[in-house]
């Protein structure tokens, strides 16, 4: 892209910093985490090198892996919530309580 004259190496590098912390939030959000690191001696000359802050990007992905668990257990707890309203329902229409929907009380009118 860079040699084609398609992106400037300054919006290369905007995006790459963007993108790069994003890509690794989301390896830390994976269910199932299997990694594997290789050392290789890589020739970097010539290629768009994006400097990090390596300790602030782990305790960032900390942070959203646990905001992520403590919203799927508000998930879960709301879910059970509704489920015990769903069953009173039931148990309210199978003793000849009606139901009520906004279209029937529209009628009155």
């Amino acid at each position: 892209m860079l040699e084609e004259g398609l992106v400037t190496q300054e919006k290369l590098k905007d995006f790459m910093h963007k993108k790069v912390p994003e890509t690794l939030y989301d390896l830390f959000m994976w269910k199932k985490r299997n990694f594997e690191f290789n050392k290789a001696n890589l020739k970097l000359t010539g290629q768009t090198i994006t400097e990090l802050n390596t300790m602030g990007l782990i305790l960032e992905a900390s942070r959203r892996v646990d905001e992520q668990a403590a919203l799927e257990e508000e998930s879960t707890e709301e879910e059970k919530a509704l489920d015990v309203f769903d069953e009173e329902s039931i148990e309210l229409t199978s003793i000849g309580v009606p139901s009520i929907s906004p279209s029937d009380s529209d009628k009155d009118d």
